[in-house]
């Protein structure tokens, strides 16, 4: 067993972290997705502006769109920050401002991708009916109040980011933060950790009665296909029966 590992069992030194992944394999990555994610959004939005918001799941789907758009972004400061390939200002930037806006939007699109799903639950189970949840003036409203709810819940994380910023203390974003911006902090995550399970929990169950649904209804349609199809062949038999009565008869009045 080496030194440097025996340091880290004995509490005085600890294992040094490879940090290679966090600056190379990450930027990469994150580097398509920006692009990818920029192209298609951008060709999405585009295309959605020209559609009336006429339905439910038009809103909440070019919200969506809105929010990965904004979301995709801010990669670019991530990237540089991540690659080191900026100034320290730069990380300080990505603490106080471009991260909180990314998990923001990040959160809108999860709540709204469950809002979506939650119109494709009704639009199956009452398919002609229409509830007031279900009118786009209602989706607008909704989709308001996420955007605001969450943009109340991340400013103070900005906010409360106002220790000096050194070369230093950027290095861990935490190091920005007061008493008071750390436990803002602390709130928040909860709230975001209770976002994701809920949708996550809710929209599992959403796509599980839909499946269902159409799994019957296809198991009915193709029970009374073979129905009718027996239909079918029991009147192709009768028919053939009295064209061959017909043929048998006109045989022996010729004979």
């Amino acid at each position: 067993m080496n030194d440097t590992v025996m340091k880290g069992f004995n509490g005085s030194e600890r294992c040094p972290r490879d940090m290679q992944a966090v600056h190379l394999v990450f930027p990469a990555i994150y580097t398509v997705v920006f692009f990818m994610g920029t192209l298609l959004n951008t060709l999405a939005l585009w295309v959605f502006v020209y559609i009336p918001s006429s339905s439910t799941f038009i809103v909440y789907l070019k919200n969506t769109l809105v929010a990965d758009l904004i979301m995709t972004l801010v990669l670019p400061f991530k990237i540089l920050s991540d690659a080191r390939l900026g100034p320290w200002q730069l990380r300080a930037f990505v603490c106080r401002f471009s991260a909180v806006v990314f998990y923001e939007t990040m959160y809108v699109g999860i709540t709204l991708l469950g809002l979506i799903a939650f119109d494709r639950f009704l639009k199956i189970i009452r398919p002609f009916g229409k509830f007031f949840v279900q009118k786009p003036a209602f989706a607008k409203v909704v989709s308001t109040l996420i955007w605001l709810f969450l943009f109340l819940l991340s400013l103070p994380n900005m906010i409360l980011s106002n220790k000096e910023a050194t070369p230093s203390s950027v290095k861990k974003c935490a190091s920005l933060k007061g008493p008071l911006g750390l436990k803002w902090h602390e709130v928040v995550n909860y709230i975001s950790q209770f976002i994701f399970w809920t949708v996550f929990v809710l929209m599992l169950l959403f796509y599980m009665v839909i499946a269902k649904k159409v799994y019957n209804s296809y198991r009915k349609s193709k029970r009374k296909g073979s129905k009718n199809s027996k239909r079918l062949e029991e009147k192709m038999d009768t028919s053939e029966i009295i064209e061959t009565e017909k043929i048998r008869l006109q045989c022996q009045f010729s004979a």
